[in-house]
């Protein structure tokens, strides 16, 4: 179970890793209007898939739930607050506080791990948790600072992760609430923006308009592999795992954006990736132990 939640978790942030890409490539809309048609596509991806597969019964079905609607609420605003930020920050140059906030969240899912849900932790464990945190703390203190993105990045995506590992609801009828319960707002959004001339009805790109329409597949494939994977791994695991998609967003940065690293950012980011080794390979030895 726990082998094939690492397959999951880790496929989904490499996804997540290299999707800074596919934003930068949709211009002309602002960073509210891109978000608004990616929650629009990624709900009809999604209702597809549950009309497929016969299960739209069991979707509006939850509706007589209050607990299960209730942490979907919570969910929904929390993934809507991230998406959101993190399209902020791209498509405004602000990419050093999107790396910065994905950086910063595993070790507020571990925290989260160890103090509410009272996950104990192994000494490889704690030893990568202190090598993460000493590179952290450099990036913020170089950063000079309070980086308001990266925090809302990193505390709206942790908490999410504690709602999508304590969920008992399938993950494709969870991503479906998930982003229709935000429809309203967004479709309002959306109509004052195409009123405004701001919309997709403006652009005449039709590159742009296929970019934006294939928004839903790109947001709701990583997340229902998180869905699924999510609550086949310790808050620890979902936390160091997370340092996958920002590690790729640190090298495409470098070779694609032709960023130039300096000496705190060397010590910076040597701090989480040696607390990832020791992470990744502490992990390794005692799933075998376990296997044996």
């Amino acid at each position: 179970m726990e082998k094939k939640g690492f397959i999951y978790i880790g496929l989904t942030y490499v996804l997540w890793g290299f999707l800074p890409l596919y934003w930068k490539m949709i211009v002309g809309l602002k960073p509210m209007m891109i978000f608004s048609y990616r929650i629009v596509m990624s709900l009809v991806l999604v209702m597809a898939i549950l009309f497929y597969r016969k299960q739209v019964r069991e979707f509006f079905g939850l509706l007589k739930d209050f607990n299960t609607m209730k942490r979907l609420v919570t969910s929904s605003l929390l993934i809507s607050i991230n998406w959101y930020l993190f399209i902020y920050a791209v498509t405004t140059g602000n990419i050093l506080q999107s790396s910065m906030g994905y950086y910063m969240t595993p070790l507020v899912m571990i925290l989260i791990g160890i103090f509410i849900l009272r996950e104990k932790m192994a000494r490889y464990e704690k030893m990568a948790v202190i090598f993460a945190a000493i590179g952290i703390g450099i990036m913020i203190f170089k950063y000079g600072e309070i980086p308001y993105i990266a925090l809302g990045l990193a505390l709206s995506f942790a908490f999410y992760g504690l709602v999508k590992k304590t969920s008992k609801v399938n993950y494709m009828l969870s991503l479906g609430w998930e982003t229709g319960i935000v429809l309203p707002i967004v479709l309002f959004i959306i109509f004052k923006g195409e009123v405004a001339g701001d919309g997709l009805l403006a652009m005449k790109s039709q590159s742009q308009v296929l970019l934006i329409a294939f928004s839903g597949v790109m947001t709701a494939v990583p997340l229902m592999l998180y869905g699924k994977g999510a609550p086949m791994l310790s808050m620890t695991s979902l936390g160091f795992m997370q340092f996958i998609a920002p590690t790729i967003q640190f090298f495409l940065a470098i070779t694609v954006g032709g960023e130039t690293l300096g000496v705190n950012d060397l010590i910076s980011f040597g701090g989480i990736w040696i607390g990832l080794v020791v992470f990744s390979v502490g992990k390794m030895i005692n799933i075998r132990k376990v296997k044996y």
